[in-house]
């Protein structure tokens, strides 16, 4: 499939190299990039210092709960990639502020019902997919859930302040991780 859209594609393209273009895109790039790799290595650090701290029984325990937490993080995530069209369709109108209004509420009202559910037949949830030496993930799922709700409704916070502004959010994704690195260690240990 690759290599069919580069045939259909290479029209477009020219046969000569650009340094100030290539300086460009690596300038705007290489934050993101950076700032990717923060965010994907401090998703997975919590399960790292599980497992290596105290062990595989605990790990599969916390990745239950995990996994129906993050059920939140599906809703907020539709409800946010269903609004983006008409966000980035012209993010500048004044209607844009009544849509991340109305976003955040449905995100609000949502993610209450979910945690209500899941607070109300986390028990009942854990017997489905599991047995009794999973009941703890019920803890888990609840603790997971809060967190679920205020790391996916952070993206409605930066807007439009973060335009032009790559650097800056991978230095904030990297101290984040930093954070969350001597978090779980101060965790684990203790």
């Amino acid at each position: 499939a690759i290599l069919y859209c580069f045939n259909k594609q290479k029209i477009f393209f020219g046969n000569y190299f650009s340094k100030k273009i290539a300086k460009f895109l690596l300038k705007f790039t290489t934050p993101l990039i950076l700032s990717s790799s923060a965010v994907y290595f401090a998703t997975f650090l919590d399960r790292i210092f599980i497992s290596k701290f105290l062990g595989y029984e605990d790990l599969a325990v916390y990745s239950l709960g995990h996994r129906f937490s993050a059920a939140l993080g599906f809703i907020i995530f539709g409800l946010v990639s269903a609004y983006a069209p008409q966000i980035y369709k012209n993010p500048y109108l004044s209607t844009v502020n009544k849509l991340f209004d109305d976003l955040f509420n449905l995100i609000l009202l949502f993610s209450f019902v979910t945690y209500v559910g899941l607070y109300l037949f986390a028990n009942d949830l854990i017997l489905l997919m599991g047995n009794q030496l999973y009941q703890d993930s019920s803890t888990i799922i609840l603790i997971l859930s809060i967190a679920m709700i205020f790391n996916y409704s952070i993206i409605l916070f930066p807007g439009l302040i973060i335009e032009g502004k790559t650097k800056l959010l991978a230095k904030i994704n990297f101290i984040t991780g930093l954070f969350n690195l001597v978090l779980n260690y101060f965790v684990m240990y203790f």
